[in-house]
């Protein structure tokens, strides 16, 4: 048995007989040993809470998924010019929705307004939001009736 083997030996007997709770799992990672210490130092133990990587995983997720959604309606609206006028005002009226929603984050957590008044911006916000997507799908059906019409009179 070398040194080592024999120093982390004597340890875990040590610290079992210091907290018989932690059940041989002290020297099983360093986030326990560090757990074990800050308790040992008078400290509250650390948690470990992977609530905040899984968060990050299912977001990384969505974005990957919402990206290759929109390389393919980009590579498919592209081909017309009308189409591609269309989807870009779709991007500018996302790009402001998601600005102005960020602002209205920051406010809300560093600044103290009036929640019905930021529920009502909010409501207009997404109404306005929701008029402009409407309007483009509008336009893209009447594109598509009038390029039929154009179609039948030419022929």
């Amino acid at each position: 048995m070398t040194m080592d083997q024999l120093n982390e030996t004597s340890f875990q007997s040590w610290m079992n007989e210091l907290h018989p709770d932690m059940n041989n799992t002290a020297s099983a990672s360093p986030w326990m040993m560090e757990g074990l210490a800050r308790k040992l130092a008078g400290g509250e133990a650390l948690v470990i809470d992977f609530t905040i990587l899984s968060m990050v995983i299912v977001a990384l997720a969505l974005l990957m998924i919402v990206e290759t959604i929109r390389h393919k309606i980009d590579s498919l609206a592209h081909k017309t010019v009308f189409f591609g006028h269309v989807l870009e005002m779709v991007y500018r009226e996302l790009s402001t929705l998601g600005i102005v929603e960020a602002i209205i984050f920051l406010v809300h957590h560093y600044a103290t307004i009036n929640i019905t008044k930021e529920r009502v911006f909010a409501e207009v916000h997404f109404t306005i939001f929701f008029v402009a997507i409407i309007n483009a799908i509008q336009s893209t059906i009447l594109y598509f009736l009038a390029l039929r019409v154009a179609e039948k009179q030419w022929t």
